[in-house]
């Protein structure tokens, strides 16, 4: 029998949160140069699709398959799809406009699935999923402007980093 995944998923969501905050909101790590802030971004991709994309859907699978929990599992991989887009849609140097309605999905999944989850007696996945909840209404935002990845781009670039 495997491990119990939750804390295998809720460590990849944070580390992809964590990581892609950091890098969207405050341009960390900060690059020198143009072919370093390439460098920079291909690592925060990698390690944004592992641990956010790869990490929560096999945690999503294991817990539907050898548990049997379909409030974690649907949880784990609705994460796991989201983190995925979010990185593809990085590496691709898509219209971050794109994400704004999965931004919208999540934050609707986010809030009744915590609700459901503090019927079941799971607290600590409610808290996560209703913080989960406030990450996303803030991604709405940078992601419906359309513009904080562009900004800060250019900004880096002009040796101005901005405060997002």
């Amino acid at each position: 029998m495997p491990t119990f995944p939750i804390p295998f998923a809720v460590f990849g969501y944070g580390t992809a949160a964590l990581t892609y905050g950091l890098y969207l909101l405050c341009g960390f790590p900060k690059a020198r140069n143009e072919e370093e802030q390439v460098k920079i971004k291909r690592g925060l991709i990698a390690n944004g699709f592992a641990f956010g994309g790869i990490v929560q859907f096999t945690a999503g699978l294991v817990l539907f398959v050898f548990y049997n929990d379909i409030v974690d599992a649907t949880t784990a991989a609705v994460f796991g799809v989201l983190w995925t887009a979010i990185w593809l849609n990085e590496y691709f140097d898509a219209d971050p406009r794109t994400l704004t309605f999965l931004d919208i999905a999540i934050i609707v999944y986010t809030t009744f699935a915590g609700s459901w989850a503090l019927m079941l007696g799971h607290s600590v996945v409610a808290f996560l999923l209703w913080s989960i909840t406030a990450l996303n209404v803030s991604l709405v935002f940078t992601h419906s402007m359309g513009r904080a990845t562009r900004l800060k781009q250019h900004a880096t670039q002009l040796g101005h980093p901005l405060p997002f």
